[in-house]
């Protein structure tokens, strides 16, 4: 598998999994702060390869850089949704 794969991947199983945490915290399952802590972890993980991937990029200026930092940080789920589906190949391929 590509490494492009494994950002794609870490995202949708992390909004897949904090959506079912959500639902079983609404419904008050004994199980759903594990997803949580597990969707939070994702997170992490996708927030971290993603500024990696940012901060390698000769393709865009340090402002960009800087404005997908506070992005990713801020609002990691919208922003995620936006950089894998649009902002990432700009990112890698100029």
């Amino acid at each position: 598998m590509h490494s492009t794969q494994h950002l794609h991947r870490i995202y949708w199983i992390n909004f897949i999994i904090v959506i079912l945490a959500a639902f079983l915290k609404i419904r008050h399952q004994e199980n759903a702060t594990f997803f949580l802590i597990i969707g939070l972890i994702l997170s992490v993980l996708f927030v971290v390869l993603a500024l990696m991937e940012v901060y390698s990029s000769k393709n865009i200026s340090s402002n960009e850089k800087f404005m997908w930092t506070i992005g990713l940080i801020l609002m990691s789920t919208l922003v995620g949704l936006i950089y894998i589906v649009k902002g990432r190949n700009r990112v890698l391929n100029g």
